[in-house]
């Protein structure tokens, strides 16, 4: 199907998998999107995506009082997910700077974002900071055509250090430790994780942890990066090219 069509979160569609003619709704910010933004009429064809994997070419049939009715064509599984699995794990950002993050995230493949307080970090999470970001996820994978969404949570840093599969490539990128390039990270590796601080930096404990944990310390460079710019320049680095 033409990638010109318009695509819309419908998490109804994991309920009619493979078949045509099936009914679904769009409520909330999609059905104020299609109606008040684009000015979708009966008749606009749109795409559909679950969140999962399924997407679907669709029709609006019928809109009222905030509700959009569409009929769907076949539901198909298509996935455009990254060959390499890769878990990004940072430190929260300053406010108004975790769409930027999460939005590129999206768009590179990465398979799950998460976000910890550190102990020279300022930000701290909130059920208000994962609707944002999860809104991003939703807006983001509407843009980019990735079916299956990133899921983001906020997690204690203990929890990934210990939580995070031993098989994995796992790093923590900050100064003084050995410089990291994508060489390190052999052409059969399909998991890596990734953990990047606060820009005052992971203390020793921290680090301490980490390597204790079979964590890697590695450095990005002589200069001092942005979280958003470390995180997305290592994601990035690991992911390029390793599309299935």
């Amino acid at each position: 199907m033409s990638r010109d069509f318009r695509r819309f979160y419908c998490p109804q569609l994991a309920d009619s998998e493979g078949t045509g003619g099936a009914r679904v709704e769009l409520t909330g910010e999609e059905a104020h999107h299609l109606v008040h933004v684009l000015r979708a009429r009966v008749g606009t064809r749109v795409q559909l995506f679950d969140g999962k994997g399924r997407q679907a070419e669709a029709v609006v049939t019928h809109s009222a009082r905030g509700c959009v009715h569409l009929e769907c064509g076949e539901i198909e599984r298509i996935s455009r997910e990254s060959g390499r699995r890769v878990v990004l794990a940072t430190a929260l950002p300053r406010a108004g700077r975790e769409r930027f993050l999460v939005e590129k995230a999206v768009e590179l493949g990465v398979a799950e974002g998460w976000f910890f307080e550190a102990e020279r970090g300022v930000a701290r999470c909130s059920s208000g900071f994962l609707r944002k970001a999860e809104r991003t996820v939703i807006e983001a994978s509407k843009q980019c055509g990735r079916n299956t969404l990133m899921p983001v949570r906020c997690r204690p840093l203990d929890e990934i250090l210990s939580g995070t599969p031993s098989t994995a490539h796992r790093w923590i990128a900050h100064p003084g430790g050995p410089s990291w390039s994508p060489d390190q990270t052999g052409a059969e590796a399909t998991e890596s994780a990734v953990l990047i601080g606060p820009e005052g930096g992971f203390t020793e404990s921290e680090i301490g942890r980490a390597r204790s944990s079979g964590w890697k310390w590695v450095s990005l460079g002589p200069r001092v990066l942005r979280i958003e710019t470390a995180a997305l320049a290592f994601a990035a680095a690991l992911l390029l090219g390793r599309d299935r």
